[in-house]
């Protein structure tokens, strides 16, 4: 259960990041691959979740589906933008 929790709390550190490189420096391409990594860690805290409690992936699902629809919309800012830059305001 502890592993899970510390997933969960990666899977938010990571999300907060995404939000900052999106809003704040507008870096979609870099967005998308922070985002990549927040699905990532969200499946594997809801494997874990699956390991110790059934309940809390009930709670889990529904996030991950919306962070995969958050995905899909960045791909889709990537795809539909190629003249952005690369890495927003960082450079």
């Amino acid at each position: 259960m502890q592993t899970a929790a510390a997933l969960f709390f990666f899977t938010l550190i990571l999300l907060v990041l995404w939000f900052w490189v999106f809003f704040s420096l507008h870096a979609v391409y870099l967005a998308f691959v922070v985002m990549l990594l927040v699905v990532a860690a969200a499946i594997c805290t809801i494997a874990q979740a699956l390991m110790s409690s059934v309940g809390t992936v009930f709670f889990l699902v529904p996030c991950l589906i919306l962070l995969i629809i958050a995905c899909y919309a960045n791909y889709l800012l990537v795809v539909l933008n190629p003249d952005l830059p690369a890495w927003g305001n960082l450079l």
